[in-house]
C-alpha cells in the first residue's frame, strides 16, 4: 500500500472553526522527547544505570526550572501549542500533586522500559489506571513513538532488540508496529474515539544535505522507518480504528528546503540554538544568539549530549499550527468512518505540490505537501 500524505486529515479533528475545536474534552499525549513537556523537571533523566544490565546512562538529571521541554525553553512544545488551542495546556503528567495529561517521555520507546524513561506502554497502562480504565471519549489523543527503537544505535537489553532498522529485520520491524497498533486498540477499547498518530521522522536525501552536510544518506535505515510508519498505519486501518495519519517527515522536509519561507536562517545540525546544552535543559541564558529560537531549526546539535535534533521554538509552532490546520480536503466522520483514514491510507496524493504563495505568511496554515 503506497504511503501518502495525510494534511488533509487534519480536518478530521473537525476543527474548522474555534466553537467547534471546543467539542474535545482534553488533549493526552503518549510519546517522546518530540512531546515531552516537562516530565524530567521532576524526575531525573536515567542515571544511575548498572554497567551491562541495562542501557548506560544516558541523561543528565532533571531539567532546571523554567526548562523542560526538549526545545528552546521558555519556548512552548508543539504539544503545549496544539493543546493550547483546545483551551487546554499539556502538562506533565508526573507534576506533582495535580498529575498531567501529557504522558511524553523524552527517551521513550515502544515497550522497552528503564529506570524513569516510560515506555509508550507503561505511559498508557499509567494513564488508564488514574482512570480506573476509562478513555476520555470526548478527548483527542497523540500516540507518536517508535524513533528511539529505529536507530542504528538503539540499545539492546533484556528481551528487547537494537538495531533493527540496517541490515533491516523485517520480522522485529513488524512485531514493533504491532505492538504500537495494539497499544491504541487497547486505548479505543478503552474508549477513546479520536487519534492523531504522525509518522516516524526522517529526512529526505536533501533534506539531510540541508540538515547535516556530508553525513551520508542511509537508505536502509530510512525504508526501514518509513516501513514502521506504513505498518502503524496500515494496521490501525485493518482494525477499524478511525485515525490523522499526519506526514511530519514531508512537514519538516520542507521546512528545511524552504527556510526562508519562516524566517529560519540555520538548519545546520551541527549547531543547535542552546549551543552545547541539551534541548530540556536549555533556558534563554544558553541560546547562542538571542533570537536563536526564532532564526535555527534545531535547539539543540550534534555537540549537544546525545547528538540533539530536538527542534527549536519556532519550528515547535510550525509543526502544531500544521497538526491543527484544517486546510484541504473534505472533512471526515471519525465516528462513522466516512472519508475516514481507512480510505485515506490508501489515496495517492503525488500530483499535489506545495504553492510557495500561500505558505503562511501568517504561519497558521500550510499548504498541501507533494511527496518526498
Amino acid at each position: 500500500m503506497k504511503r501518502v500524505l495525510a494534511l488533509f486529515a487534519i480536518a478530521a479533528l473537525t476543527l474548522i472553526t474555534p466553537a467547534r475545536a471546543q467539542k474535545f474534552s482534553n488533549t493526552v499525549f503518549f510519546s517522546a522527547s518530540d512531546t515531552d513537556t516537562g516530565w524530567y523537571l521532576y524526575k531525573p533523566f536515567q542515571v544511575g544505570a548498572a554497567p551491562g544490565s541495562l542501557p548506560p546512562a544516558l541523561g543528565n538529571g532533571k531539567a532546571p526550572a523554567g526548562a523542560g521541554t526538549f526545545t528552546t525553553n521558555p519556548d512552548p512544545g508543539w504539544a503545549q501549542i496544539f493543546a493550547n488551542k483546545f483551551g487546554y495546556a499539556a502538562i506533565a503528567a508526573d507534576t506533582p500533586v495535580t498529575g498531567g495529561n501529557n504522558w511524553a517521555i523524552g527517551g521513550a520507546r515502544v515497550v522497552a522500559s528503564y529506570f524513569n524513561t516510560w515506555s509508550t506502554e507503561k505511559q498508557l497502562a499509567a494513564y488508564l489506571a488514574s482512570t480506573g480504565g476509562i478513555a476520555d471519549p470526548n478527548a483527542i489523543f497523540t500516540y507518536w513513538i517508535g524513533l528511539n527503537d529505529l536507530q542504528t544505535n538503539t540499545s539492546a537489553f533484556g528481551p528487547y532488540p537494537g538495531n533493527i532498522v540496517n541490515p533491516q529485520n523485517v520480522p522485529q520491524i513488524t512485531k514493533l508496529a504491532s505492538q504500537e497498533v495494539s497499544q491504541i486498540a487497547a486505548l479505543r477499547a478503552a474508549g477513546a474515539r479520536y487519534f492523531l498518530v504522525p509518522d516516524i521522522k526522517d529526512p529526505s536525501p536533501a533534506a539531510l544535505a540541508a540538515t547535516n552536510p556530508g553525513a551520508a544518506y542511509d537508505v536502509v535505515g530510512a525504508a526501514s522507518r518509513n516501513l514502521y510508519s506504513q505498518l502503524v498505519w496500515d494496521g490501525l486501518a485493518a482494525q477499524g480504528i478511525n485515525f490523522i495519519p499526519a506526514d511530519v517527515n514531508s512537514l519538516r522536509n520542507f521546512i528545511v528546503l524552504n527556510p526562508a519561507l519562516f524566517g529560519i536562517t540555520v538548519t545546520s545540525i551541527a549547531t543547535g540554538a542552546c549551543g552545547n546544552v541539551i534541548s530540556y535543559q536549555c533556558t534563554a541564558a544558553n541560546l547562542v544568539t538571542p533570537n536563536a529560537n526564532k532564526t535555527y531549526y534545531y535547539a539543540d546539535g550534534l555537540t549537544s549530549p546525545f547528538g540533539g535534533g530536538h527542534l527549536s521554538g519556532t519550528v515547535q509552532q510550525i509543526q502544531a499550527d500544521y497538526f491543527y490546520s484544517p486546510r484541504g480536503g473534505s472533512e471526515p466522520d471519525l465516528v462513522s468512518g466516512r472519508g475516514s483514514s481507512q480510505d485515506a491510507v490508501r489515496r495517492d496524493r503525488s500530483h499535489q505540490k506545495p504553492d510557495p504563495a500561500v505558505v503562511w505568511p501568517d504561519k497558521r496554515c500550510l499548504p498541501w505537501l507533494g511527496e518526498r
